[in-house]
């Protein structure tokens, strides 16, 4: 008899489809205008966000726990 062909060596390692970011970054926008020009009480804002990344280009905000304090 003759031997069968022999199919591929099946893989050992397949991607997993769902993307898990791992650990997330601290992203601060610009600073504002003061709010005032005289007194004590004035101050500059600006927007701080905990972003997470997939892959290099998709970008996620997410709850402040995932970037460190």
């Amino acid at each position: 008899k003759k031997c069968r062909t022999q199919e591929k060596r099946p893989s050992k390692r397949k991607i997993c489809p769902v993307i898990k970011p791992c650990g997330g970054q601290w992203f601060s926008g610009p600073w504002s205008q003061c709010n005032s020009t005289c007194g004590s009480d004035t101050y500059r804002q600006r927007e701080v966000l905990c972003i997470k990344r997939h892959g290099k280009t998709l970008k996620q905000v997410v709850k402040e726990d995932n970037c460190q304090k």
